[in-house]
């Protein structure tokens, strides 16, 4: 690394972005690179690869994916920085860092943009078509219908929620909210039919359309409208931006960067439609904190259970349409944390499945118990019944048969890796889509 080049200048707090960075790339790339064959890492604002933080000098999001080609798991990574000068001086630190580490063979799967990525994320995405992926957008004006919404489009083709695509999103909440309460004193009709304006009048058309780009419309002028209180204003921006990727997205983490006063700075958003994946970064909400910067879980107000939310969400949308006993049935299933894998359904399936055939083989060994003048087991209202693990085979094989009829699963076709067909289930995405929550209706 060159001490004379010159890299941007960040505060404390962004090594607690930085550390997350660093814990969670690592593990998806373990993960996703033991089962498929290509994967990739997008950087849209990939800067100068290092950043300078008080009288430091640090690895930026570009060089810790860079790190992970080591390990030779068919990772290949895009970088994109519009800016010419920082665009030079990113190619230059990534192959000195890649010489440093004798890794200089694997430059060759790294592709380096110096475009827009507005512009070139249309052909990113043709690239990348049908590959797993993670975007890393650390842009506080990254603009939604430009860039945010054909990335998440990914995800709904061939149907609604398709796993695949994450994205570590920055927003800037305190900066909409200092800027974003003299803008709705102006209507932007008004002031691109003026012929001539003021100074101030010039500041609020440019920050009303770069705020109707971050958010694809004018949805956040009713925020500054109804609420008084910077608090209010910032909590109500970030629920309606995330409730804007959830069109695309089941999970989001919300996560709080701060600095050493504990003054929030901006928010770092996670998005997934993948349980685990969800679930690791939402394990880590509070386990960063590096000399006073605290990087934290938002709840918005509201305690949060994922176990809990995926209960609720699935018995409230399947509670019409499937008898008493398959929603105890589904209920006594969902109270537990699955690891299981199995092609035979999606990923979403997995822990509903596995613990029931976990609690049915325990019944066998005789690890289930009743309580004292208990006849049954609560909630199935049955007797214990030992079974062998092809009966309990034979069961899920049963249970995935009937929650097909009943229009609640829906199956396709795939082929192993040895040529033979299988079905594979899915949750019908109709008894999955999100709510349309109202602005008004935010608590």
């Amino acid at each position: 690394m060159n001490e004379n080049k010159v890299y941007h200048g960040f505060g404390e707090h962004t090594k607690s972005k930085l550390k997350l960075l660093e814990s969670y790339i690592p593990q998806w790339d373990y993960i996703v690179g033991r089962r498929r064959p290509k994967h990739f890492i997008i950087d849209c604002m990939a800067g100068t690869g290092y950043n300078k933080i008080e009288n430091q000098i640090v690895k930026g999001s570009a060089l810790i994916a860079c790190k992970r080609l080591q390990y030779k798991r068919n990772l290949e990574i895009i970088l994109i920085e519009r800016d010419r000068k920082n665009f030079e001086t990113l190619q230059k630190s990534v192959k000195e860092y890649l010489k440093g580490k004798n890794l200089i063979d694997e430059l060759e799967k790294i592709e380096f943009h110096c475009r827009d990525c507005n512009k070139i994320i249309d052909s990113v995405l043709n690239d990348i078509r049908g590959n797993i992926s993670l975007f890393v957008i650390d842009s506080f004006s990254a603009p939604f219908n430009e860039l945010i919404e054909k990335i998440g489009s990914r995800t709904l083709n061939p149907r609604p929620f398709r796993m695949g695509t994450e994205i570590f999103i920055f927003f800037n909440a305190p900066y909409l909210n200092q800027y974003g309460k003299a803008c709705v004193n102006y209507k932007y009709e008004d002031l691109i039919k003026k012929a001539h304006l003021s100074e101030e009048e010039v500041g609020a058309k440019k920050k009303i359309e770069e705020f109707n780009r971050i958010f694809g419309d004018e949805s956040w002028q009713i925020i500054f409208k109804n609420y008084s209180k910077s608090k209010d204003r910032i909590v109500h921006l970030l629920k309606l931006y995330i409730n804007k990727l959830k069109r695309f997205f089941r999970f989001a983490v919300p996560l709080s960067v701060k600095d050493y006063k504990g003054k929030l700075k901006y928010f770092f958003i996670f998005v997934t439609n993948h349980y685990e994946a969800f679930y690791m970064v939402y394990k880590k909400r509070n386990q960063i904190e590096i000399e006073g910067t605290l990087i934290q879980y938002c709840n918005l107000g509201r305690e949060f259970n994922p176990q809990a939310n995926a209960r609720r969400i699935l018995l409230k949308n399947l509670k019409k349409r499937i008898s008493k006993d398959e929603r105890l049935l589904l209920s006594k299933m969902l109270r537990y944390k699955v690891d299981f894998e199995t092609d035979f359904f999606d990923e979403n399936l997995e822990r509903f499945f596995e613990t029931l055939l976990k609690n049915r083989l325990e019944k066998q060994s005789g690890k289930a118990s009743l309580k004292p003048g208990q006849k049954t087991l609560s909630p199935l209202k049955k007797k214990v019944v030992k079974v062998s693990r092809t009966n309990a085979l034979d069961y899920l094989q049963n249970l995935l048969n009937q929650l097909h009829e009943k229009k609640i699963l829906k199956k396709e076709k795939h082929i192993n890796g040895i040529d033979e067909p299988f079905n594979r289930y899915y949750i019908n995405p109709r008894f999955l889509k999100p709510p349309q929550t109202q602005l008004t209706n935010f608590k």
